[in-house]
């Protein structure tokens, strides 16, 4: 393959395996644990983990302010306010409406998100890979061992930006870590008080 389609084929990759895209595959797979009408839940959900969260960064995309992935370190915690006001949000609504499911799903999303911020005020760590290795630890936690195979997805978007030159091995590989432990920790939480 030429290195042209390689890029392609990674850029490719990176925006289908981008965190608000992966959100709404998990989303699809969780439709039958929640309780929240689906109607009601898509939107919401939509909302709060896919639209909200990279609304600032388009909008400073469009401005030429910055690259749709943010991949300049030194803008990136800006970035990371609207995300984490928008899973709080998310969390709130779904808390208001019963649905345990996906406040403890939005509840991830934050606290992953909180963390890499923190780390991100120093560090650059791959949010693709966090945002692979987090959701997916949710689905395992909640579903079962079988959405293990969904792990295979971080080496693909690990691949992807390390083609792409955006991050180091160490960065793709403590975004995953972070995550993976980040949520573990968030979900034996939050399991108490969530009935699913």
């Amino acid at each position: 393959m030429q290195r042209h389609e390689e890029v392609s084929l990674a850029l490719m990759v990176s925006y289908m395996l981008s965190s608000p895209v992966y959100s709404v595959y998990c989303f699809l797979l969780l439709c039958n644990r929640i309780e929240t009408p689906l109607f009601i839940s898509l939107p919401l959900s939509l909302l709060f983990l896919s639209i909200l969260p990279i609304l600032y960064i388009i909008m400073e995309y469009r401005r030429g302010r910055t690259d749709i992935f943010v991949s300049n370190i030194n803008k990136r915690p800006k970035f990371f306010i609207p995300a984490l006001i928008s899973y709080a949000m998310g969390a709130l609504a779904f808390t208001l409406l019963g649905d345990g499911v996906l406040v403890a799903f939005h509840l991830c999303y934050l606290t992953v998100t909180a963390v890499i911020f923190l780390v991100s005020l120093k560090w650059k760590i791959s949010i693709h890979t966090a945002g692979i290795a987090g959701p997916t630890t949710f689905l395992v936690y909640y579903l079962g061992p079988v959405y293990t195979i969904l792990y295979l997805l971080i080496p693909l978007a690990a691949w992807s930006r390390y083609k792409l030159k955006a991050h180091t091995i160490p960065q793709l590989v403590m975004g995953a870590l972070v995550a993976l432990i980040v949520t573990h920790i968030t979900c034996s939480i939050s399991e108490p008080i969530i009935h699913l």
